[in-house]
């Protein structure tokens, strides 16, 4: 044990364990270690025929005439299922040892279902088959995801119990159960339940006398507790396979079943326990679990925790423990004294006295009675003095005067289990199956019962007789999902809810949403052969934006439909259908597909005729005068808007914007927001993207406490900000999936930590971009089932009609010069580049690059030729072969009709006025940069280097090893006279690299050794000692203060100036900084990126390429024109929000992928720097050059070194000796590149 404790096993100790072993789950073995051989191993087989006859025969006595029809039922409903998953098709089932499907627990809940029926048995009776035929289907039938199967093993039931076929040949029977408020008299009959019903329903609000609610043949006790409004306000369309489903749920909670709904999304499995747990007047606790859930969001943990919310709950508990067993009256002043320190905050003299209290009582239970105290405590009493025993050795043992307290905060599921509320798990299977487990002992019946052990509890909590759970789950056919296990799924009563409606109850779903004065049969006959045909065009040839199905379920169509009732007052109805139907099947398709979903739309709502347009902003309610002047609202943008602005109107759907890079989606978001008054705010996504950035975590804030510091996604949620979620599908689909409650229609979103559940504010709404899986490295495939809870919208690229619009408004250029950089533009598109830096007709140019390249000639030109050479200087410099950079050339002659000569295109910028000595004079000033030449190669470098610094475009450059691009920037930093810090990436960089990260404080023993070096410290005429120790600080600074003072009152030593008290006075600051930030243990130190921001430096991220992408696309919002980064990680009250410094400038540097470990940027990333090649240094006169200025450099400070003033080799000789040096190594390059 810890701390060298040993402990000896009890005599009468025993250890047991228990393997479940199953084919249809994971086949959990154990023990194929070393261990194994400790262990002995017993068999415990399944119980065969005659075992479960007896089974029954004792368990269920009234039963006993049917028992063996129940058994033969059982086993060959396993040899069915077991055939079926063979896909053997046989009518004689036969028994197939260790596949069954089924266990006796299945076989026992049936059974306890029909002993619930309460009928009298006595055999020769038919009717009461069919009863038992239904529980049968139940229990047996509706879990499987094949329609066929389900109706093959309800077929197969049927006839065994001679029940007609006929009567059970439909999963869902045409009659539907009846949803009645009932009083609670009623009684059986033979077969037939006849029921005293009072429907006891006025003015919507239910009579006391109500105790009971009916779903079909179910009967459940109403419990009469609050509802909130924003419960009540859910619809529920009482259709068929809805209300058949219901009562089946229904039938579990009354037996006290976990239940397991598995289906599509959008099928409403949620919406049917909420809306019955709403009509019972039961608490429901939803809890969207994901694959980074683990117990401490279900059963609770320790959290950090104010102090005084610990010590005012045991503080009450003491008082009225103690004023029940002793005299308050006897003991005023000790109670006063308690009172006192709990007031004045004094933990430490409060648990004192609370140990003293507890004391005398043990000692009072523990002696008996005496003569002042005749009648001894009773029982009760005597535990509740044990139970605060324990709880105040628990609270001592957290060590207060820490500045810190955890405390274990129960969760949701255990609050719910004590309490008899219902549990939701939504997602179920995508937690990880230990955490899943770990509640399994709960699923065992009404006897079920947990034990926290991670508290150190050794009692178990019971379940409350009330307590119901409940999980839902996609199929394991979708993305990122996956079975759950079957020692867990077996345990559950699994009902499949299809995503197939009849044509009636689609008729009955449309006519809720639909307004009595457009109710007509034919239009609504006419929306349900749209939706129909909308599923079938969605699997046959409609395709979305990333060129894959789109997804259509109910859940759009209830959308679509709850949008058009919604916006018909403003718009009318026919715009409003137009709109809604747009809105969830139309907006997330390609071109080609968008058509034939328009067509449909007209065809089959509108008659053919198409409602009259609207502007966007007639949907949006503007609440700032910031009209975003420099924003160009084109024919394809206001379509956008449009879209969005739909969206925006509800203020309850999630939008995705899906598009290539620099089409315009966060732009797009960006604007309505500040034209309609609403904070926006963005989380950048990556690889390595956690729940943290999202909800937030625990931090230490300025006194030493940890202290919950909400995440950017909460702070949106609480307050009604817009939120944007960029690159979505770069995170991992584990985080994605946990905000499922919030993009759904309950729109709430569940903290683990704090175990609270936030309503989202109305104002609140939630917006993602990303880049289409298909096209972009790194993206992911989000599942059908988070896709479908988005509103989405394709964003196509910018038509190039509308390009030079945006460049001569935007960028303020002639419109003649913007048309004809759009024709560059164009005609490089029909070009491919080799090197496929960037995929498709991007491989030459961007619209980022035209953006560039207009405010270039905006700052710098004046002409046709002006424009051609920034041109030349964006596009063809950072090509990496010859001919590409002749097709860019001969591209620009062509349209701009100029004539560029390449060869002298640098010489009058590189050898004109007084760059060259300026340059010169910048390289003298620095040491490390003496060595540098200026050939023409590394002029032409830093010409474009400095042009990109002009107009902070961040920059790449690209070279192989030695081309002299550190240096350069180097030399760019000098000449400029900034700082430039350098942050060197590797394989294993990760974001904090950049930004920061939160530090323990060590900086306080070498303040201390630096004030022990101080002559004002060793010269002091008094003799004393300082301590290392920070726990020692404050006697440390006591006597700092007290040498200060006698400094000042001129102590005498003639080896301490004023400068060394001075010195002496700003290091005994420097330790109160350390003393005052001690307690909070923890403290956030900027990286280069931020102190390059802040401060206005250079920032050199070299070898870019070897970090991981993930980490890379952190830089996002830093590389946009905005310039600014929101410090998630720092935490803190407000989120830290950073716009750069106007003299921050981003530079990057990587070698050609295809080397070995070396790769190339995503193009998404790399699209947003300014990309310049750097070729190796070939010319015969520049290596000649840069070999004698080294030689010269290291020869001058040789013979300076020894005490000479000439040089002592010749130089000629030299000189020679270089060039033929060279030439060997010029025909040594050419032969490599033949």
């Amino acid at each position: 044990m810890p701390y060298h404790s040993v402990i000896r096993v009890a005599e009468s100790f025993r250890v047991f364990s228990t393997i479940s072993v199953s084919k249809f789950g994971s086949c959990q073995t154990a023990g194929r270690d070393s261990l194994s051989v400790l262990w002995r191993r017993v068999r415990i087989r399944s119980p065969d025929d005659e075992d479960l006859l007896n089974i029954l025969k004792v368990r269920f006595p009234n039963l006993e005439v049917l028992v063996d029809n129940l058994k033969e039922t059982f086993v060959s409903v396993n040899s069915i299922y077991t055939l079926q998953i063979a896909g053997v098709h046989s009518r004689s089932p036969a028994s197939v040892d260790g596949l069954n499907r089924f266990s006796l627990r299945d076989l026992l809940k049936w059974c306890k279902r029909i002993a619930g029926l309460g009928f009298c048995f006595d055999g020769g009776i038919s009717e009461y088959h069919r009863c038992v035929i239904k529980e049968a289907i139940d229990v047996f039938a509706t879990f499987s995801t094949s329609f066929e199967n389900r109706l093959s093993i309800i077929e197969h039931i049927a006839t065994r119990w001679q029940v007609p076929v006929s009567a059970t040949e439909n999963l869902y029977p045409r009659d539907k159960p009846i949803i009645q408020v009932l009083s609670s008299v009623f009684c059986y009959e033979p077969f037939f339940i006849i029921w005293q019903q009072q429907l006891l329903i006025s003015g919507g609000k239910l009579q006391d006398s109500v105790t009971d609610l009916r779903i079909g043949r179910v009967s459940l006790p109403y419990t009469r507790k609050s509802v909130s409004s924003h419960e009540s306000r859910r619809p529920f369309v009482e259709i068929r396979r809805s209300l058949h489903v219901l009562e089946r749920i229904a039938c579990s909670v009354k037996y006290n079943e976990p239940v397991l709904l598995v289906g599509e999304t959008g099928t409403g499995k949620t919406t049917l326990v909420q809306n019955l747990a709403l009509r019972l007047g039961q608490k429901l606790t939803v809890l969207n679990l994901s694959q980074q859930s683990d117990v401490a969001d279900l059963l609770g943990g320790y959290k950090p925790m104010d102090a005084q919310f610990v010590y005012f709950p045991l503080y009450k508990e003491f008082e009225d423990l103690f004023s029940k067993t002793y005299s308050k009256k006897g003991n005023e002043v000790f109670l006063t004294h308690l009172q006192k320190f709990l007031i004045d905050k004094n933990w430490e003299m409060l648990l004192r006295g609370f140990q003293k209290g507890v004391e005398k009582s043990l000692e009072l239970i523990r002696i008996g009675p005496s003569k002042k105290r005749r009648k001894p405590l009773d029982e009760e009493k005597i535990q509740a003095w044990e139970r605060f025993s324990i709880k105040l050795e628990s609270v001592c043992q957290s060590n207060p005067s820490s500045g810190m307290m955890f405390s274990f905060v129960e969760g949701s599921f255990v609050t719910a289990l004590r309490n008899g509320e219902w549990i939701l798990l939504d997602e179920v299977n995508l937690a990880p199956p230990e955490t899943l487990q770990r509640i399994i002992g709960v699923l065992d019946g009404e006897d079920g019962a947990l034990c926290l052990a991670e508290r150190g509890d050794i009692d178990y909590i019971r379940r409350h007789p009330n307590f119901r759970i409940f999980a839902c789950m996609n199929p394991a056919t979708d993305a990122g999902k996956r079975d759950l296990p079957f020692s867990l799924r077996s345990r559950f009563t699994e009902y499949y809810v299809d995503d197939v409606l009849d044509d009636d109850d689609l008729s009955l779903f449309i006519s809720q949403f639909i307004n009595n004065g457009h109710r007509d049969q034919q239009l609504v006959n006419n929306i349900v052969r749209f939706y129909k045909a909308s599923k079938k065009e969605s699997e046959e040839r409609l395709q979305d934006g990333a060129n894959q199905k789109p997804q259509y379920s109910l859940r759009s169509l209830y959308r679509a439909l709850e949008y058009t009732r919604k916006a018909e007052r403003k718009f009318g109805f026919p715009k409003a259908l137009y709109d809604g139907f747009s809105m969830f099947f139309l907006t997330l398709l390609d071109g080609p597909s968008t058509k034939i979903m328009k067509q449909m739309i007209l065809s089959f709502l509108l008659g053919g005729h198409m409602p009259q347009h609207e502007p966007f902003d007639r949907y949006l309610t503007f609440k700032s005068d910031d009209n975003s002047g420099c924003y160009i609202l084109t024919r394809s943008v206001k379509e956008h808007l449009g879209n969005l602005a739909r969206a925006v109107l509800i203020k309850r759907y999630p939008v995705l914007l899906q598009g290539p890079t620099s089409s315009g989606k966060t732009s797009l978001v960006q604007y309505l927001a500040a034209i309609t008054g609403h904070v926006f705010v963005r989380i950048n996504n990556h690889e390595h993207t956690d729940l943290q950035e999202y909800l937030g975590s625990y931090t230490t804030d300025g006194s030493g406490k940890l202290v919950f510091n909400e995440g950017v996604l909460v702070k949106a949620v609480r307050n009604g900000y817009w939120i944007v979620l960029d690159e979505l599908n770069l995170a991992p689909s584990d985080v994605l999936e946990a905000l499922n409650r919030l993009l759904d229609d309950n729109r709430e979103l569940f903290v683990p930590e704090l175990q609270i559940t936030i309503q989202a504010h109305p104002d609140f709404m939630l917006f993602a971009t990303q880049n289409p899986p298909t096209f972009y490295g790194g993206r992911k495939m989000l599942s059908r089932a988070f896709r479908n809870r988005f509103v989405e919208i394709h964003v196509g690229e910018i038509p190039d009609d509308e390009l030079s619009e945006i460049l001569t408004n935007r960028c303020e250029i002639p419109e003649s010069y913007a048309k004809k950089m759009v024709d560059v533009m164009k005609d490089l598109q029909l070009h491919r580049q080799s090197s496929r830096a960037f995929d498709g007709k991007h491989g030459f140019i961007t619209p980022r690059d035209l953006f560039r390249w207009a405010d270039r000639y905006r700052r710098f030109g004046k002409s046709y030729e002006d424009l051609a050479k920034d041109g030349y200087y964006l596009l063809a410099e950072r090509l990496r072969d010859v001919d590409e950079k002749s097709v860019v050339q001969e591209v620009l002659e062509k349209h701009l009709r100029v004539k560029l000569n390449v060869k002298t295109l640098y010489d009058q910028i590189l050898f004109g006025g007084n760059r060259s000595s300026n340059l010169t004079v910048g390289l003298g000033a620095s040491n490390s940069l003496q060595s540098i030449m200026l050939t023409k190669s590394m002029q032409r470098l830093f010409f474009l280097l400095e042009r990109c610094f002009k107009l902070r475009e961040p920059v790449l450059l690209v070279g192989e090893t030695g081309g002299g691009k550190t240096t350069v920037c180097q030399l760019l930093a000098e000449y400029m006279q900034l700082k430039l810090h350098i942050l060197n990436c590797h394989q294993y960089s990760e974001t904090a690299d950049f930004i920061g990260r939160s530090k323990l404080i060590s900086s306080y023993e070498e303040i201390i050794e630096q004030l022990k070096q101080l002559k004002a410290f060793t010269h002091f005429p008094e003799d004393f000692s300082v301590s290392s120790d920070i726990d020692e600080a404050s006697s440390t600074l006591d006597l700092l203060n007290g040498m200060l003072r006698k400094y000042k009152g001129q102590v005498c030593s003639a080896d301490v100036s004023k400068e060394v008290i001075h010195a002496l006075e700003i290091l005994k600051s420097n330790l109160d900084d350390l003393h005052e930030k001690w307690q909070s243990i923890f403290v956030w130190q900027d990286g280069p990126l931020v102190k390059a921001m802040t401060d206005g430096d250079l920032f050199l991220v070299d070898e870019i390429s070897l970090a991981d992408d993930s980490v890379l696309e952190r830089l996002n919002s830093v590389l946009e024109p905005e310039r600014k980064l929101s410090l998630a990680e720092k935490g803190g009250s407000d989120l830290e929000t950073i716009t750069a410094h106007s003299n921050f400038f981003v530079l990057a540097t990587m070698n050609p992928g295809g080397d070995y470990g070396k790769k190339e940027l995503s193009p998404a990333l790399r699209n947003r720097f300014t990309e310049i090649w750097v070729p190796p240094v070939s010319d015969l006169d520049e290596l000649q050059g840069i070999a004698l200025r080294r030689y010269l450099l290291t020869s001058t400070i040789r013979v300076y070194s020894s005490g000479h003033n000439t040089y002592a080799a010749s130089d000629c000789t030299v000189v020679t000796v270089i060039q033929s040096v060279i030439c060997i190594l010029s025909t040594l390059i050419e032969d490599t590149c033949i």
